[in-house]
């Protein structure tokens, strides 16, 4: 058959030009025989990543992290497909070692500030649900002394949970489709992660 270096080779080259599954093939013949490369582990991953299987991608990035813990790259590969995921958590711990490996990586910095941001975001929504169900059961908005008193939300964050209600509030929400609806609330949490980041929510005061 084909020796290791020349599929590789190749598998790099299908990877270049887009074909990814023609990668993985490769790839698949190089750690079946060789399942102690770490490179052609990574790059297997890669691979299926980009064709968006990443349960798989994330077996092939913890193969490689077996076989060399200490790479920051496979740990910054596994943060991403995690944090693509919705795994925020784990996504972190992922981020976090790399960060260990090498405290200067910015990819992994951006990783884990935008999992933090989005662990944020999150939270901000769960509160702004809580708020909502209040003012349902009162049948009338809510003050922010309600909001805090009643609906438990922590003082800290009542300012970027009414920022979130009131940015959702102004759209004609009864009037939309549900597309349009799955929109808008994709959008109230672009902009929520947004403004998290910077420090400066946008919206109404």
């Amino acid at each position: 058959g084909e020796d290791q270096e020349t599929l590789t080779s190749m598998a790099l080259i299908q990877s270049r030009i887009g074909n990814y599954q023609s990668t993985v093939d490769m790839l698949e013949k190089v750690v079946a025989s060789s399942p102690d490369s770490k490179d052609a582990w990574y790059n297997l991953g890669m691979a299926r990543e980009k064709l968006k299987q990443y349960d798989e991608a994330l077996k092939c990035y913890d193969h490689a992290i077996g076989l060399d813990a200490n790479d920051k790259i496979s740990w910054n590969s596994k943060g991403l497909v995690l944090l693509e995921t919705g795994k925020l958590d784990n996504a972190i711990r992922a981020f976090e070692r790399a960060l260990e490996l090498d405290p200067e990586f910015g990819a992994a910095q951006d990783g884990l500030r935008i999992s933090r941001e989005r662990i944020a975001a999150q939270e901000i929504e769960k509160f702004a649900r809580a708020v909502l169900a209040l003012e349902y059961e009162r049948n009338r908005p809510v003050s922010r002394e309600e909001a805090f008193r009643d609906g438990g939300i922590p003082y800290a964050n009542l300012d970027a949970v009414f920022q979130f209600l009131n940015q959702i509030d102004e759209y004609p929400i009864q009037a939309m489709t549900p597309q349009e609806r799955d929109e808008m609330e994709t959008a109230s949490r672009d902009v929520l992660v947004r403004s998290i980041g910077t420090g400066n929510p946008a919206g109404k005061s």
